[in-house]
């Protein structure tokens, strides 16, 4: 196997976790499918797709863009042109503003402790119970 003769493995963070990279990501896709180098995702756009949890990772994210590049008529690509289960963030879809604050807060603390959950409710001043009910309601999962 091709794998095993690697002598240095990488972890790659799953898209859903890296989410400030979707526009790099979607410029290069749209580029790499012929668009126009003008074209973008409107601003509102890439926040609907980031929220989404990414399950089919790279891949999923290169079937919406071209997808997308198909439906789009004119101008930067909105929500409008993305296939409809990608128009909203499941994430933000329902939320406060004040949720979407607490959601992104306790997501990062998480990401920069490793997952720690102990380490991240201190950090944050809540008890790890706290830190467990939040991520239940907020739909944090990691």
């Amino acid at each position: 196997m091709l794998a095993a003769r690697c002598p240095t493995r990488w972890e790659l963070p799953r898209l859903r976790d890296r989410a400030e990279e979707l526009p790099g990501l979607v410029r290069t896709m749209l580029i790499a499918l012929g668009a126009d180098d003008r074209l973008r995702f409107s601003p509102a756009a890439l926040a609907s797709l980031a929220g989404h949890p990414w399950p089919g990772d790279l891949h999923e994210l290169h079937t919406v863009v071209r997808t997308a590049l198909g439906r789009r008529t004119t101008g930067d690509i909105t929500p409008r042109d993305l296939p409809e289960g990608y128009r909203v963030s499941p994430r933000l879809r329902g939320t406060t503003p004040l949720e979407r604050a607490e959601h992104d807060t306790i997501t990062a603390a998480l990401r920069a402790y490793g997952g720690n959950k102990l380490r991240t409710a201190q950090r944050l001043g809540i008890s790890r119970t706290t830190l467990y009910s939040r991520m239940r309601t907020l739909g944090i999962t990691l």
